[in-house]
């Protein structure tokens, strides 16, 4: 069966959550590590992480 996460985080269309260090899937951050450094996806412009967005963000009426 396919890693579809793995692949999103791979191919650097998705993020991992900001979870505690100890909490996270060490393979997915590895993967996002690597999308990061090799600037892929949305990794090769600037972005405001989702949580971000929503946080700092109107609501919709």
């Amino acid at each position: 069966m396919a890693d579809v996460a793995g692949e999103r985080l791979k191919a650097g269309v998705a993020v991992t959550l900001p979870d505690d260090l100890d909490r996270r899937i060490p393979l997915y951050a590895q993967i996002e590590r690597q999308a990061r450094k090799t600037h892929r996806g949305i990794w090769a412009s600037t972005f405001q992480m989702p949580w971000l967005h929503r946080k700092f963000s109107p609501v919709n009426p």
